[in-house]
């Protein structure tokens, strides 16, 4: 226990006696002084000893440190570190006080060393701090999302199969009996994008931590967690990717896309695509190309819009060609730009090409499906295209190949797609 006197002299218990510190004579110290934590602070008063604590995760954290053993302590210096978070510890300062916001879950050692205005160095105090990883980012709540996210795409699934049945059955039935049956099944649509919308947006933002979080496990010392994370990581992205096809499907759906078209070179967007998916085709062994190389193709239409219908051909091209090549040329003519995309795979079964820019739908589907996906990609390119005034078409032949045009509007438009058309394009 420290005292400080009447007449300045401060009293320090040690381990070997009691020590008489003043501020008189020749101003060396009997004993070396020590720093030390006095508080730590979140929202409230963090209860801690002298060598450890426990701080809530997700709110700002206050140290406040003294050395009060030194003379004239206004002129005392600090320099602080938080192991675990800072590289290299702080310049030296006279604040007595250093605040953290935002630590991950995990273990820290805070450091605090006092330089006296004689030159003289404190003896450091070191406190280990932990915050807990709240229940939201454990293993458990990422099993659960990914849980929910499943029964979430089966009910999905189920409504839109259900919503064909009662289309079919309408069919058959009474004038008036299909009017109260129309206005059922727009309510159903009404509220199935809905669901889509609030589902994908409350599955992204654990889902979003998730991923960090086993990003961060994939440099863990254990090859097992190591392999644990990767595996974590990739269904992660995977579904994540889902999520925003979701997402995309019901803003597209419901008319709250507006493009922003701007004059852009869509040949150079087209390149650029290309060069992102390139790793993919490579892979597979596959030859991948814009042609001609160089060309620039001037248009006004949103570089988003069409950056994501490329993407979308190119890459479906390139998931289902075994081997071969997948080839896109963009030029333009007539006032319109025109995208091909032509692959070497499988092809299409030419009773499922009316089907091919629907919802939710896939020529292969069940357990023995030959390729992943959820259906959602060629119903937002179709969608997509039809927005910005365009139209495509698809020629394919079983074991052979497929060729995908589009033509869109050198200047496009800018009107809201129709939320209740299900084939948003041609199909030849």
């Amino acid at each position: 226990m420290d005292v400080l006197d009447d007449e300045g002299t401060l009293w320090v218990s040690t381990a070997s006696g009691l020590l008489r510190l003043t501020g008189s004579g020749s101003g060396r110290y009997a004993a070396v002084p020590s720093a030390r934590v006095n508080a730590i602070e979140a929202d409230e008063d963090i209860p801690f000893t002298s060598r450890s604590a426990t701080v809530p995760y997700g709110q700002t954290v206050r140290f406040r440190f003294a050395a009060t053993a030194f003379q004239d302590p206004a002129r005392t210096l600090y320099s602080t570190q938080l192991v675990g978070h800072d590289d290299v510890r702080s310049a030296w300062r006279d604040e007595r006080f250093r605040e953290y916001t935002n630590l991950s879950p995990g273990t820290y050692v805070f450091r605090v060393d006092a330089l006296s205005a004689q030159g003289i160095r404190a003896r450091p105090a070191v406190v280990t701090v932990t915050v807990p990883a709240p229940w939201y980012l454990s293993v458990w709540a990422a099993m659960l999302a990914t849980l929910f996210a499943g029964l979430a795409v089966a009910a999905i699934a189920w409504s839109t199969s259900r919503h064909h049945r009662l289309r079919a059955d309408g069919e058959r039935l009474r004038a008036d009996e299909l009017d109260r049956l129309n206005a059922q099944l727009r309510h159903a649509d009404e509220l199935k994008d809905s669901m889509l919308a609030n589902t994908s947006h409350e599955l992204r933002t654990p889902l979003t931590a998730i991923l960090g979080f086993s990003e961060i496990l994939t440099d863990h010392d254990d090859e097992e967690v190591q392999e644990l994370a990767d595996h974590m990581l990739s269904a992660g992205n995977r579904l994540l990717h889902t999520v925003n096809d979701l997402l995309d499907v019901a803003r597209l759906r419901s008319g709250k896309v507006d493009l922003s078209p701007v004059e852009v070179d869509v040949a150079r967007v087209a390149r650029r695509v290309v060069a992102e998916l390139a790793p993919l085709a490579s892979q597979k062994g596959l030859a991948l190309a814009v042609v001609p190389a160089g060309l620039s193709v001037i248009a006004m239409l949103d570089p988003d819009a069409f950056a994501r219908v490329v993407t979308n051909l190119v890459s479906n091209g390139i998931k289902f060609t075994d081997r071969g090549s997948v080839t896109v040329s963009i030029d333009a003519s007539e006032g319109d730009v025109r995208l091909q995309v032509t692959d070497t795979g499988r092809g299409i079964d030419a009773e499922f090409l009316p089907r091919l820019f629907q919802t939710f739908e896939q020529e292969s589907t069940g357990y023995g499906r030959s390729a992943e996906g959820s259906g959602l990609g060629m119903a937002i390119t179709g969608q997509l295209v039809d927005l910005m005034g365009g139209t495509i078409a698809v020629e394919s032949e079983l074991n052979k190949g497929t060729t995908i045009r589009v033509r869109i509007p050198a200047e496009a438009t800018t009107g809201p797609s129709d939320p209740h058309r299900v084939d948003a394009a041609s199909v030849s």
